[in-house]
């Protein structure tokens, strides 16, 4: 297995509608190269992970340059991605971390489902209005809408991808590992630089639908039960004492109702476990307004690995 690392100068994405779910979190851009689209058949060969590190950011990337890597390959991707906030991926949810996923599982390897996944593509799908705009929401195609197709320097496919692999295990050829790499790092700082394309999603109902970040749980159904705002979620990175972000949760539960849209967040504070809020109006000087008697964790459950 092969480890490259490479140290870049980005510009640090920030938003009052992205930092009300994300703030100060840590956060990994992730993406992976395989043989093929089965993960019961086929193989991890390359993972990349984009880390901010102060005023400059890092990409590592682990390269399977012999065929008995792969396991190395996602434990030591696992290792990293397990010790941030959350990571952002491009369809993530339903290829990369499956992916993933299956592979660890063969292996005998534990894998932590309470790191979040806030994945782009299914905010774009679900919760904007370019899939009617655009021929098609791939990744590099949403990149030239939003006029950063002059920054990749890559000119594969992930197919292509596959069919370069396939020569370089039995050439071991720099070129063609050179040109694989490529193609993932600039996945990577691509997919970072397209978070602006937020602003032009509805965030708010976004997050209500896919769940989101709340303190250290991760949020993933609100109801109400009477007069009570109910949570269901997850604790992250199995904290004894749960602490949920109150206005996030707002936010995102009305913008599922309709009645919140961009631009309306506002300042943080918290409730903890099982403790009400007090009474208290929440918009309720505008039409729509709600009052809201008290909220509490109605369940929270703390995933703890399984032991090997």
């Amino acid at each position: 297995m092969k480890m490259i690392t490479d140290t870049l100068t980005l510009n640090p994405y920030t938003a009052k509608l992205f930092d009300t779910y994300f703030g100060e979190r840590s956060f990994a851009v992730f993406d992976i190269e395989t043989t093929g689209l089965s993960p019961t058949k086929c193989k991890v060969i390359l993972t990349g992970i984009l880390l901010r590190k102060g005023e400059s950011c890092q990409v590592i990337q682990y390269f399977a340059n012999e065929t008995d890597d792969e396991k190395e390959i996602i434990e030591k991707t696992l290792k990293i991605l397990n010790s941030v906030d959350y990571i952002i991926t491009y369809n993530g949810k339903h290829f990369d971390m499956p992916f993933m996923e299956t592979r660890a599982k063969k292996y005998g390897l534990s894998f932590q489902p309470s790191v979040y996944n806030l994945d782009l593509f299914l905010v774009i799908q679900g919760h904007s209005n370019l899939r009617q705009t655009l021929p098609n929401l791939k990744q590099k195609t949403v990149e030239i809408f939003m006029g950063l197709a002059g920054s990749r320097d890559d000119e594969i496919s992930g197919g292509e991808s596959v069919a370069l692999y396939e020569q370089y295990m039995q050439t071991h050829a720099f070129a063609l590992e050179k040109t694989i790499l490529l193609h993932n790092h600039d996945d990577l700082i691509q997919l970072y630089k397209l978070l602006p394309v937020i602003a032009m999603t509805d965030f708010h109902r976004a997050m209500y639908k896919l769940g989101f970040l709340a303190g250290n749980v991760l949020i993933q159904k609100i109801s109400f039960q009477g007069r009570s705002l109910c949570v269901c979620g997850i604790m992250q990175n199995n904290f004894i004492q749960c602490v949920v972000n109150q206005q996030v949760i707002f936010h995102a539960f009305l913008a599922g109702r309709g009645q919140l849209g961009n631009g309306n967040e506002q300042g943080t504070c918290a409730v903890r476990t099982c403790q009400p809020f007090q009474c208290c109006f929440h918009h309720a000087d505008r039409s729509g307004g709600m009052k809201i008697h008290n909220i509490h964790i109605h369940q929270v459950y703390s995933y703890v690995p399984a032991v090997r």
